[in-house]
């Protein structure tokens, strides 16, 4: 028995086409025609079916194409292709695009273009148009954007943006008219816009602004005015047109007298530590003005401290320099306002630094001691500066030009038993002729005067020398000496002076700040005592012999630089100090330590192996390092000994440099046993 059976299914005979494909919906590829072939039968159908899945929009879809080859027992064989159909291409504008950005004034602005587009799969593509308008700095200043768009039936989109920038640049319009006006019998004629407005046109937009040159005429207007008009339209826009004003006299009486303004000069003395103020008149010096007919104007800027109202000048300052301050000012007539005048003012402020109410610059005595200040700069022992004491203040401001606590008023005079021909003259506080010497010393007042005294006839007046007498002690320990006339000065100078005056406070019993300046009690403002110990008429500071004891004188040895000490702190021989001991001629004593002496001695303390133990500079100046801190407990500075602990007992070796230029190093020994 043969069984016989068709088991296997057709085969096509093409290469079969992708399986999935993407295509432009303009750009669909046709079905593939297919055949196939049977290894049973000659003749194979092939049926193909295609079907449509519509997307998202019009042009946007898929296509399933089968093919199904089967023979005559049925055997079947298929294949599926896909197709994926979209629409992904935008319209284009069919017309040639305007500018992306055009200006255009605001009467010339183009109207928007009108567009249309085409598309790839769309018959028939929108275009939207749509216009904003942005508003600049004035009514006819804008931008206008304006967009067009296109878009298919798949939402594909193509857009164009035109910026208009529209502004007002154009100037307005406009025409003036000649007028003729009379004077009132006040002397005065007022115009308004409308006069002389022939006509005032804009391209864009109303006038915003309009105004003329001048409104008001005076007598000094009679005869031909040209008169600007100006129109300012809402774009800042201006335009300007001029007209003819002829003024005539009218009723009004247009003849006057020509003003004078005179400089004025205002001189304020001041006093130091107080405030300078003053007051003018500035018309009172003017003529043919008066407050009520002119008008008063500042021309250039006021300095500080001035003020000016209606004419009347004020000026106040609290820290006072000596200054010339300037300003100038005009006076106009208030109807003829052609009649005019300036002026320059000057205000002087002079110092008086012994308020005796005449400036430095006219005070030929400036610190009221009696001693004229040509004398006391050529007497001054420093000529850069001319100050003899160096204190900052010169010898003619100073009362005390040497410092020393005695008044050059005092120092300058001598008296009768001083071998002088007058006995000391107080100041009488009195100035009959304003030039600042006081009247007790001024010839042209009957006042005595005479070269300032050299006791000792060195050469240097008393007054700027600090050892009068020349004996050996100076004027300010002779001067203050009182009780027991010890030559211990009973005040010392302590290095202020509130007053500024040149007297130390120490000595000083006249405060001129806080007392207030009064001439004839300053310069003599010290309490000095002035003694005279053995009453023979010659004051102590004046006095070579004056039967005082003289201070006693101490000589002094050499260092005394022991040879042992015991650094443990029982209060007995703890440093290593070294003494100067001396005698005095007066069989006294004292006792003194290395560094009142050698105030920059150095020492170096070595070990028996030569080792640096122990250095310190200034050694033994108690004043600078303390009088513990100034010599050696025995301790050591160096890292042989473990945190500086003192060192054992041993004998040790020292050089000691005196540093002064007189003496050589000393060397020796020193044991040190604790």
């Amino acid at each position: 028995t043969v069984t016989v059976s068709d088991n296997t299914a057709p085969t096509f005979n093409e290469t079969l086409p992708e399986a999935e494909i993407t295509a432009e919906c303009d750009a669909v590829v046709e079905a593939d025609v297919l055949t196939a072939s049977d290894n049973c039968d000659s003749d194979v159908p092939v049926v193909f079916t295609e079907t449509r899945t519509d997307g998202d929009c019009a042009n946007s879809y898929t296509l399933t194409r089968t093919w199904t080859a089967t023979d005559n027992c049925d055997n079947e064989t298929s294949f599926t292709q896909t197709v994926t159909v979209s629409d992904n291409t935008a319209p284009t504008f069919n017309e040639t695009l305007p500018e992306a950005e055009i200006t255009a004034e605001c009467d010339a602005v183009v109207e928007a273009d009108v567009l249309t587009a085409s598309d790839n799969c769309d018959s028939d593509v929108p275009v939207v148009f749509t216009e904003t308008r942005t508003d600049g700095d004035c009514a006819n200043s804008y931008t206008l954007t304006r967009t067009w768009t296109a878009t298919d039936n798949c939402g594909n989109e193509t857009s164009f943006t035109q910026t208009v920038i529209v502004s007002d640049n154009t100037a307005p319009v406009v025409t003036c008219n000649d007028i003729t006006v009379q004077l009132d019998a006040n002397g005065v004629a007022t115009i308004t816009v409308d006069d002389i407005n022939a006509g005032t046109t804009d391209a864009c937009s109303g006038i915003d602004t309009m105004f003329i040159s001048q409104e008001t005429f005076f007598c000094g207007s009679v005869g031909e005015n040209v008169v600007t008009l100006t129109a300012i339209d809402e774009c800042g826009n201006e335009a300007t047109c001029t007209a003819i004003v002829t003024v005539e006299e009218g009723e009004a009486d247009c003849g006057f007298d020509p003003f004078n303004a005179n400089d004025d000069i205002l001189t304020l003395i001041y006093c130091p530590g107080g405030t300078v103020s003053g007051n003018l008149d500035l018309f009172a010096n003017d003529e043919g003005s008066t407050r009520e007919n002119v008008s008063f104007t500042i021309l250039s800027d006021l300095p500080n401290g001035v003020s000016v109202t209606d004419g009347n000048l004020a000026y106040v300052n609290e820290d006072p320099t000596e200054a010339v301050i300037t300003f100038t000012y005009s006076v106009c007539h208030t109807v003829n306002t052609e009649n005019c005048d300036t002026a320059e003012v000057t205000i002087q402020v002079l110092l008086d630094s012994d308020c005796d109410g005449v400036p430095d610059n006219d005070d030929i005595d400036d610190d009221d001691d009696g001693i004229l200040d040509i004398i006391e700069e050529e007497n001054a022992l420093d000529q850069t500066s001319l100050d003899s004491d160096g204190d900052g203040i010169v010898d003619r401001l100073d009362i005390d030009s040497d410092n020393d606590g005695i008044v050059d008023n005092i120092e300058w005079q001598s008296t009768i038993a001083e071998d002088g021909e007058y006995d000391y003259i107080l100041p009488s506080g009195t100035d009959s002729n304003g030039d600042g010497w006081d009247d007790a010393y001024d010839p042209a007042n009957n006042g005595i005067t005479y070269e300032p005294w050299d006791m000792d006839l060195d050469g240097t007046p008393d007054y700027l020398d600090t050892n009068t007498d020349n004996e050996g002690e100076d004027d300010n320990i002779e001067g203050w000496d009182e009780f027991p006339n010890d030559s211990i000065a009973d005040v010392s100078f302590i290095g202020n002076d509130a007053d500024r005056d040149g007297l130390d406070d120490a000595y000083d019993t006249y405060n001129a700040i806080t007392e207030g300046w009064s001439r004839g009690l300053n310069a003599t403002g010290s309490d000095a005592y002035l003694q005279d110990t053995d009453n023979d008429g010659v004051r102590d500071w004046r006095d070579a012999v004056d039967d005082r004891t003289p201070p006693e004188q101490f000589a002094c040895g050499e260092p005394v630089i022991p040879n042992a000490f015991s650094p443990n702190q029982d209060g007995y021989n703890d440093y290593f100090k070294v003494m100067i001991y001396c005698t005095g001629d007066q069989g006294g004593s004292e006792e003194r330590v290395l560094g009142d002496d050698y105030t920059n001695a150095r020492i170096e303390i070595f070990n028996r192996w030569g080792n640096l133990v122990y250095e310190k500079e200034r050694y033994g100046n108690e004043d600078y390092w303390g009088d513990v801190d100034a010599w050696w407990d025995g301790t050591s500075m160096h890292d042989m000994q473990v945190g500086n602990e003192k060192l054992p007992t041993a004998t040790y070796y020292y050089i000691l440099y005196f540093n002064d230029g007189s003496k050589e190093p000393i060397t020796g020994f020193i044991f040190l046993n604790n």
